[in-house]
This record gives C-alpha cells, sequence and structure tokens, in this order.
C-alpha cells in the first residue's frame, strides 16, 4: 500500500517469491527493491555498482527482509549468466526479473560514437534481452513468472539528443510485447513501465530546465520513484495476471496529449 509521503507498509503479496532487479543500487532501481521487499518477495540487487548494491540489500535486510547484492555488468552476458546463477543457487528460484539497469548518453546524431552508441544499445536493450533469456528455464520449471521492462517515455517520443537511448528504449519496448505474445503460454506474463519525468538522485536538473520540462506535463510535476516502484508492484503481483505486453506511461501524462500554452482553444479553467 502507497502510503502519505511514500511509505509502503510490509505487506506478504509477495510472500515466498524472488525478485531479480537489475539496476537496482540507485535511483528508481532501488526503489523497486524496497517496495517489493517491503510486499514480502526476496530481493536480489544487481548493479555494476558492489557498493551501492550491498547498501540496499543492507537496508533491506536491516528492515527484516530477504536480499541479497550481485555485482553485474548488464552489457555483459557472461554476467549476466553468473548473476542469475547466483540468484538461482541462493534463493532456489525466480519468480520476478524487473529489467531497470541503463544508461543515458547524451549527444546530437552527429557527435554519436560508435562506443556511446553500442554502450547504451548493449546496456538498455540487449542487457535486457539475455537477462529475460536466462531467468526463463527457471520460470518455466516454477510454472510461470513475471517480468517488468523499465522503458521510458524516450521509446515513446522523439528526444533531441538522444539517439542511442530512443531507439534503446523504443527496442525495449518491442521486445515486450514479442516476448508477451512468445511467452504467454507458459504463463509468464511481461509489461514495460515508462516512466517520464521522474526526481531521483541521478536526475538533478537547473529550475529553469525542470520549468521548461513541466510545459509538456498537464499535471506541472515530475514524479517519484516510489510511483514507479507501485506500479511494477502491481504488475509483478497475482493482481495482474491478465495483463501482458502493456507498456504502461508513468508520466503524468506527457504522452497522451499535446500542450500549446498559446492555443485558442486551451480550456480556462474555473470560468463559465
Amino acid at each position: 500500500m502507497l502510503a502519505t509521503g511514500h511509505v509502503v507498509e510490509r505487506t506478504s503479496v509477495l510472500t515466498d517469491k524472488v525478485a531479480v532487479v537489475t539496476g537496482g543500487g540507485a535511483g528508481i532501481g532501488r526503489e523497486i527493491c524496497e517496495r517489493l521487499a517491503a510486499d514480502g518477495a526476496a530481493v536480489v540487487v544487481v548493479d555494476i555498482a558492489a557498493e551501492s548494491a550491498r547498501s540496499v540489500a543492507d537496508s533491506i535486510m536491516t528492515g527484516g527482509g530477504q536480499a541479497l547484492a550481485v555485482e553485474c555488468d548488464i552489457a555483459l552476458v557472461d554476467e549476466i549468466n553468473r548473476a542469475i546463477g547466483t540468484a538461482e543457487n541462493a534463493f532456489g528460484r525466480i519468480d520476478i526479473l524487473v529489467n531497470n539497469a541503463g544508461v543515458r548518453h547524451v549527444a546530437s546524431i552527429l557527435d554519436e560514437t560508435p562506443e556511446s552508441w553500442s554502450r547504451t544499445i548493449d546496456v538498455d536493450l540487449t542487457g535486457a534481452f539475455f537477462s529475460l533469456q536466462r531467468v526463463l528455464p527457471a520460470m518455466t520449471r516454477q510454472g510461470g513468472g513475471k517480468i517488468v521492462n523499465i522503458g521510458s517515455i524516450s521509446g515513446m517520443r522523439g528526444f533531441v539528443n538522444r539517439a542511442a537511448y530512443c531507439a534503446a528504449k523504443a527496442g525495449l519496448h518491442g521486445l515486450t510485447r514479442q516476448a508477451a505474445a512468445e511467452l504467454a503460454p507458459l504463463n509468464i506474463q511481461v509489461n514495460a513501465v515508462a516512466p517520464g519525468y521522474i526526481e531521483t538522485d541521478l536526475a538533478t536538473y537547473s529550475e529553469d530546465v525542470v520549468a521548461a520540462m513541466l510545459t509538456t506535463s498537464p499535471t506541472q510535476r515530475r514524479g517519484h520513484a516510489a510511483e514507479v516502484a507501485a506500479i511494477v508492484a502491481f504488475l509483478v503481483s497475482p493482481e495482474a495476471d491478465l495483463i501482458t505486453g502493456a507498456i504502461i506511461p508513468v508520466d503524468g501524462g506527457v504522452t497522451s496529449s499535446v500542450l500549446i500554452a498559446a492555443a485558442p482553444w486551451r480550456a480556462n479553467l474555473g470560468t463559465t
């Protein structure tokens, strides 16, 4: 349950479930790890930053939950295999995968380099695919599972100077739909969450940049990582068993509308 101030009360909806969260050491990933742990899951915190992963795992265990930190560069298939194998060996099963690990390189199309392009695609798309592939044997043996890919509104709209990131996230959305169709007979649901302007320690901007961003948002505010985690928690719960192949924006309406401040049809609310 998401309470005032985004404090999550511990529930038992995910008791006996094991969740692997990539990029779980900070930002949205950390919030997802803490939310799934609060809902009763044992959480495997996978991150390239070992110290950050340990910090999240330690926090969960201090609060009475079960957690394991695993260092992994999600762009390397051998490391993915090792991380997933470690999780399975530690807990005996894998019920949930959240593909959250991601990088975002900002450059114009002319300035994009082969190295920055490849790194973005390798982490944001290829790493997600092979993580998904690697958990399938465990989920198949168990008779089902839940996979949530953390996409982005950048995969739904074009953003200047983000060619690799937009391409990777659009690809991740496509992979979500394809995997949902192929894995449905195995009782494995695959969905994606597409965050918009989310306020985290890793996404800090100047006041003027934030003000400009919010001119495109009907709700006129940035979101909180806990709001993204709440949607993930729902999608991996039994209540979402009929939902698969969905791309759910958590963006305050940014992708659902076009706002033009000077438009003559702009509503003047509160008048008759």
